[in-house]
């Protein structure tokens, strides 16, 4: 009985270690997966990404909001707009639940979790890049528990005009 419990501490610890609570690392910006070791689901998406305004011009914001779909809670998350494959624009978080980080070239163009809490929604704001025309896809790893997330799930595109 002992043995397991010092295990079972043991596999705690070092997942605590592994596991990033208060957001994704920038050594993640293209790949977009956290690095926990488990494979990503494939399968259905339990959230829903919405998106505020499906067109818009460039330098325009829209609120863009992660919600679990029938009470699906989730713990971390990393949300990036893309164009061919890049990172664009800047988000703006509401509170200190979030907060942003520079990818690539850019500034504050990706956006993750500043704590582990429980969550069924996370709602942030993006401005498209002022000169930008065309079409941008927001791209969402979502963490539900350590060993269960999916990894870059699209939003429909948004097209910037």
């Amino acid at each position: 009985m002992y043995s397991t419990k010092v295990l079972f501490t043991v596999v705690a610890v070092i997942a605590g270690i592994r596991a990033y609570p208060t957001g994704a690392p920038t050594d993640v910006c293209e790949t977009m997966a956290p690095g926990h070791g488990a494979v990503p689901q494939n399968g259905q998406f339990p959230y829903d990404i919405v998106i505020e305004k499906p067109d818009l011009k460039g330098g325009e914001s829209t609120t863009v909001t992660i919600i679990g779909k029938d009470g699906h809670q989730f713990r971390g998350y990393m949300m990036q707009a893309r164009s061919e494959n890049k990172p664009i624009g800047k988000f703006t978080v509401p509170d200190n639940n979030s907060h942003t980080l520079d990818c690539g070239t850019g500034t504050a163009n990706t956006v993750t979790q500043s704590n582990a809490k429980d969550k069924n929604k996370v709602t942030v704001t993006w401005t498209a890049p002022q000169n930008f025309k065309g079409k941008v896809v927001f791209y969402v790893t979502v963490v539900k528990v350590f060993d269960v997330y999916w990894v870059a799930h699209p939003s429909s595109p948004v097209k910037i005009s």
